[in-house]
């Protein structure tokens, strides 16, 4: 008999925590490559093996997108080896359908995609511009405590960094958190547009006979199905339908080194420019709607008021300061360890001291970039290791496993 499955958004507090239980622990099959994107795996596809933040690299002419075919929507994209394994799982699944009495799943008649890739560019910069608003204007809370940007910055501090885990401002903070959508990863495909928090639905498609033909050959194609949306579809990057698939665009080599020579790129040696952007541009905008700031001046024994013009930001501010912002940034973006912040500082502007004079003699004429990039690989680093150990402690989280409140706490 099939279980019911009452799980949803708002519904209170306790009754949401023993319904998300049931799901999570009575959905199970062992024939079923299911992957628990909400409890083991939420940032699949997201990392490569060092455990660096990696997106779907995307050129003007998306060569490493494919369209799926006359059956789907034109604008509906996904990694090409994503969709080559697609159109076999597809193509298999309709020869059984049409020849027995095996019909499609509910909701996902004809396994029509309906949404795939996401580009991380645009998503990216829709959260920050959100981000930032909101930042504004929190910030002209303080307005008469500001008076150039060193008061701004220990300001802006308090505001923008005191729950950076949950809204970051690094795209690489913005790609490890929950307001970024898997699908930037290329390796999804949605059959259905369903939501994602009514667990009844979800159940109603699992919990039938056509299920495990779906599934049975989504695995065969070297695809995961998605246990909290199983109408979407997710490369399986460790099976070996899909490495095959990956490999055809490199012979003699590893899948791992095709996806990053080929299909994807490293977003932390963006997050300096990003980083230092959405400053300025905080403090550019501060500055055009409060130009002018009051102070108190004592003249003769009397007190004065007077008004002063707010400077832009100086052009010193050094290198380093925005590197040693860039790490502080990222430390707490990934809710690392703050009281090892300035050891990693001193290594990192260590770093920076001694390859920036050596690519400033080779790169005289060259982007900022080169002199920069051995200072990021190391704030990238010290991320990466920190994410390996997040991901080894969740090796042992259990998809299945009794779950109790105090899990939570």
């Amino acid at each position: 008999m099939a279980s019911e499955f009452n799980g949803k958004n708002n519904l209170k507090p306790i009754v949401s925590f023993f319904e998300r239980k049931k799901y999570k622990e009575r959905i199970s099959n062992a024939e079923v490559d299911f992957l628990d994107t909400w409890y083991e795996m939420p940032n699949y596809g997201l990392y490569n093996e060092f455990f660096e933040p990696v997106v779907l690299l995307v050129d003007d002419e998306n060569t490493t997108l494919e369209k799926f075919g006359d059956y789907a929507a034109p604008e509906l994209r996904a990694a090409t080896f994503v969709v080559k394994a697609f159109n076999e799982f597809r193509d298999s699944y309709r020869a059984i359908s049409e020849n027995t009495a095996i019909p499609y799943p509910p909701f996902l008649d004809g396994l029509i995609p309906v949404k795939a890739y996401v580009n991380f560019n645009s998503s990216y910069q829709e959260y920050i511009r959100t981000r930032a608003e909101q930042v504004v204007s929190d910030m002209e809370v303080y307005e008469s405590r500001i008076k150039d940007f060193s008061d701004f910055m220990t300001i802006f501090k308090q505001v923008a960094f005191h729950n950076l885990a949950e809204t970051p401002i690094s795209r690489s903070g913005f790609l490890h958190s929950s307001n970024c959508p898997i699908n930037v990863s290329g390796l999804c495909v949605e059959l259905a547009d369903l939501p994602y928090d009514i667990d009844s639905e979800k159940a109603s498609i699992v919990q039938t006979r056509e299920f495990l033909c779906y599934s049975d050959l989504a695995k065969e194609s070297g695809f995961y199905v998605d246990k909290n949306a199983p109408w979407r579809l997710i490369a399986n990057l460790e099976s070996a339908p899909m490495q095959e698939f990956i490999k055809e665009y490199q012979e003699n080599t590893t899948y791992q080194n095709v996806l990053s020579r080929i299909f994807r790129t490293k977003t932390h040696y963006d997050d300096y420019e990003v980083v230092k952007l959405f400053v300025e541009g905080i403090y550019n905008n501060f500055l055009s709607r409060n130009p002018i700031y009051s102070y108190v001046s004592r003249e003769s024994g009397t007190e004065v008021k007077r008004n002063a013009i707010r400077p832009s930001i100086p052009n010193n501010v050094e290198i380093e300061y925005w590197l040693a912002t860039l790490l502080e940034v990222r430390m707490m973006e990934l809710k690392m360890d703050m009281s090892r912040y300035e050891k990693r500082k001193r290594e990192v502007l260590d770093t920076h001291s001694v390859y920036s004079v050596k690519y400033k003699t080779k790169l005289i004429n060259q982007s900022l970039f080169f002199s920069l990039k051995p200072a990021l690989g190391k704030i990238g680093m010290f991320c990466a290791e920190h994410v390996k150990s997040v991901y080894q402690k969740k090796a042992n989280t259990n998809s299945y496993k009794r779950t109790n409140v105090k899990d939570y706490s």
